[in-house]
């Protein structure tokens, strides 16, 4: 059902001139097209693997919000990774003009502010867990040091994901606005390509105009969000003529990331229900690549996670250089 071929079939029913006959054809191409793309998404989910329901993950109750499939909750994450990535969240929110829990000037930290933020985070994950049926970290005594559930914890993907989504809920009660919100998740992703930068030798060249380092080292990027646990799978698929030379004539392409069953997808949605915003990590990580060779890349504004199944999330991407 492309744009043009909806246009044409509206038209054919809302002009002033048009007649029965008229009105009837075009009626009856839409409701085919219709047809077309419900028949085309039952075929993508059907090839997208088992349910939930086949595969373990479909008695859950109304509270659980995450719904695990079995195969998701066999899972591990890195525990360097997903204790990374809860601390990196968390200074992100801080330093946040809003959270004002950073001086802009010193750097200093306001230890009062911050305990106020972990409380309220460490409450809601508590929360969060009770509701899901599973034990919290904090619940047994928490991590000794910075108050944050350890990384072995995090490891759990239930726990990673009631964390992260506890962390950005608190966030959304303190920073209001979606251009601000949107900054929280990018200071995110910076942080997280410089870990990428360790682990995986990520070294953008900043080049804008050399597409294949680009290319590559997002490959780099995405391995590691698979190795430790964030994706089952993932990639990037360029549109035919993606090439060197066509970059360098525009500095203007698309591309679509999928991913199979992030790790993060159930508090995404349940936060982009209730807030209008998500962490998106991989995402964010993939936009600092970009910005790192000068070039501004983003996915649609359009998209929402609740609208993709688990095995295959989609983001279209435009990526330009000026």
């Amino acid at each position: 059902l492309t744009p043009s071929l909806l246009a044409h079939c509206l038209r054919g029913l809302m002009a002033a001139d048009a007649t029965a006959g008229s009105r009837q054809k075009a009626a009856l191409l839409l409701a085919l097209a219709v047809g077309a793309l419900a028949l085309s998404w039952r075929q993508i989910a059907s090839l997208s693997g088992p349910s939930l329901a086949e595969s373990g993950g479909g008695d859950c109750s109304d509270l659980d919000f995450q719904c695990f499939s079995a195969e998701r909750k066999r899972r591990r994450l890195d525990a360097t990774f997903a204790g990374f990535v809860a601390r990196a969240s968390f200074a992100s929110i801080l330093e946040d003009s809003q959270v004002g829990g950073v001086d802009s000037q010193t750097g200093d930290t306001d230890k009062q502010v911050a305990r106020g933020l972990l409380s309220e985070v460490s409450a809601t994950y508590a929360r969060v867990c009770r509701e899901l049926g599973i034990e919290s970290e904090l619940d047994l005594g928490g991590d000794k040091g910075d108050g944050l559930p350890s990384a072995e914890t995090l490891q759990d993907p239930r726990r990673f994901d009631a964390y992260s989504y506890a962390q950005f809920k608190a966030a959304a009660g303190r920073v209001r606005g979606q251009k601000a919100r949107r900054a929280l998740t990018e200071r995110a992703g910076v942080r997280l390509l410089g870990m990428m930068r360790e682990m995986a030798g990520v070294s953008p060249t900043g080049d804008p105009d050399d597409l294949s380092s680009m290319k590559e080292n997002l490959e780099k990027v995405l391995h590691v969000f698979q190795e430790v646990g964030y994706v089952l799978d993932s990639g990037i698929t360029w549109p035919e003529g993606a090439s060197q030379e066509a970059w360098e004539a525009t500095h203007d392409l698309t591309f679509q990331y999928w991913m199979r069953d992030p790790v993060i997808l159930p508090s995404a949605r349940r936060l982009f229900a209730e807030e209008g915003f998500a962490q998106h990590f991989s995402s964010r990580t993939i936009e600092s690549v970009f910005a790192a060779y000068l070039a501004e890349a983003r996915e649609d504004p359009h998209f929402d996670p609740r609208e993709h199944p688990d095995d295959h999330v989609v983001e279209q991407w435009t990526v330009k250089a000026y």
